[in-house]
């Protein structure tokens, strides 16, 4: 599956910096802010379908946590898996999308603490909209599976959960050799740290 062309350059960075963690097992947990919600959903759905094509025969389980609902996040993968794959190779069946024996699974923060099984990758749409309790529990949820982690978020405030994270990432990369956060079509002066996760 060759289609990661679409993609600008910041997106392709971010996605092969995220393939390698979950291909590795690294369970890294990468920020990824962009202008507009449209460039996280097209990231999303082509990380998706490249991990989904990658895993079709051997199965894998990719978790899409939102605060609202995902429907034009699946809208965004359908037209990358058609675009992709031969006709009547995946489906769609309401919070879950297949392709041969690997899914994404779309849940509320509320509910991913209940999903079942073995999960690769976890990702957090508009998690700008999302508390630190929300965003800790699909951390941990992540954690627990050594799987990696995506937050996606649109703005940055100093004083949200996602915001911190972007902190957190921005200071742990300048000791690391990997890159943790993305920003995709912003032109932003960094903010300043008030507080650090833990």
């Amino acid at each position: 599956m060759c289609f990661m062309g679409t993609l600008t350059g910041y997106q392709v960075s971010a996605a092969r910096a995220v393939f390698d963690s979950v291909l590795e097992d690294r369970g890294l947990v990468f920020t990824i802010e962009s202008e507009a919600p449209f460039g996280s959903r097209q990231l999303s759905a082509h990380l998706e379908t490249l991990l989904l094509g990658l895993h079709a025969q051997r199965g894998a389980r990719l978790l899409k946590i939102a605060p609202t609902d995902e429907a034009l996040g699946r809208t965004q993968l359908a037209e990358v898996l058609n675009a992709a794959t031969p006709e009547g190779f995946w489906e769609m069946d309401r919070g879950v999308v297949r392709l041969g024996r690997a899914e994404v699974l779309y849940t509320t923060p509320h509910s991913a603490e209940c999903v079942p099984g073995t999960i690769g990758l976890v990702e957090v749409a508009e998690a700008h909209l999302m508390s630190p309790f929300a965003i800790a529990n699909a951390v941990a949820t992540a954690r627990s599976n050594q799987a990696t982690t995506v937050l996606y978020g649109t703005c940055r405030r100093e004083d949200s959960a996602f915001g911190q994270w972007v902190l957190q990432n921005q200071e742990l990369q300048t000791h690391m050799s990997s890159q943790l956060h993305f920003s995709i079509g912003l032109n932003r002066e960094p903010i300043q740290a008030t507080r650090t996760l833990r």
